[in-house]
């Protein structure tokens, strides 16, 4: 299982990479971000891969402001970004959304259901749609369990940042 998931995750930012190079994806500048949320404090991948996580993909800036990711794709021209949960189970995920350093939404987020016969299944996806006006984006999570509400970490991936900006 951990290789399975190592692969995928590989996989995922490997596709996110080479996609972001394309000349057609019509966006202005570095255009990949990747957080994921997880209540392991370890920054080493091989410390939390099989503990709950979530992964977040998403541009730096776009032009137009619906952001809509549809069973944990959001799809611009022929780039895709993602909003998927490894380890997950059926918890209920708290999105926050916060704007120019103010939360300005908070979503109660249930996993989509599997697809049959869909070999991912095991990878839990997530469908989150908001109109964001002009400003600095930036996201924040929790779980909600038979705990309570627990917030998770956020660490940024691969020199991105936790950042998206609407024009």
């Amino acid at each position: 299982m951990k290789k399975l998931n190592l692969y995928l995750t590989i996989s995922l930012l490997v596709s996110a990479i080479m996609l972001s190079c394309s000349k057609e994806v019509n966006i202005e500048y570095p255009t990949w971000n990747a957080l994921t949320f997880s209540e392991n404090p370890s920054d080493n991948y091989l410390l939390y891969m099989d503990e709950p996580y979530v992964n977040l993909t998403f541009p730096g800036s776009v032009e137009k402001g619906e952001i809509n990711y549809i069973n944990g794709s959001w799809m611009i021209e022929k780039m895709e970004y993602v909003f998927i949960a490894h380890n997950w189970g059926e918890r209920e995920l708290i999105i926050y959304i916060i704007k120019n350093g103010t939360e300005v939404a908070e979503r109660v987020l249930q996993p989509q259901p599997p697809v049959v016969g869909s070999l991912d299944n095991h990878i839990k996806k997530f469908s989150l749609k908001f109109d964001a006006s002009a400003g600095e984006y930036s996201f924040r999570a929790a779980v909600k369990d038979q705990r309570g509400v627990t917030p998770l970490l956020t660490k940024v991936l691969h020199s991105s940042s936790n950042k998206l900006v609407v024009k």
